[in-house]
């Protein structure tokens, strides 16, 4: 790979880029745009400004569920606990929603529903 400037219109815009042989003789393989010097400057030396980061925790809810698996808590729940006319999810299914969503933080039911699931 290489740095290659090319000029339109005056402007000189640089890009990566990496060339390979062909019968027809050395052809470009890769090409990425990179900008002016500026720009380049800003991605080099300002790489975090643009950055956005966010987080999502699945350790606990993780844990729990490989809990719940392995003792076969659903299967349990699900023989001990009837529909009641709910079709959307079974009660083991929103019992352990509910279990999964406090154990990861303290919430209300309500909250519980409205804002984890």
């Amino acid at each position: 790979m290489y740095l290659a400037q090319k000029e339109v219109h005056g402007n000189k815009y640089w890009y990566l880029e990496e060339s390979e042989r062909t019968e027809k003789g050395s052809r470009t393989k890769f090409s990425l745009y990179l900008g002016k010097p500026e720009r380049i400057y800003d991605l080099v030396e300002k790489p975090l400004q643009r950055l956005v980061l966010s987080t999502h925790t699945f350790g606990t809810t993780a844990a729990m569920l490989h809990a719940v698996e392995e003792l076969g808590l659903e299967e349990i729940l699900s023989e001990e606990m009837s529909l009641e006319e709910r079709v959307d999810m079974t009660p083991a299914q929103r019992l352990l929603m509910i279990l999964g969503a406090r154990y990861e933080r303290p919430a209300s039911k309500l909250d519980t529903v409205a804002d984890w699931y």
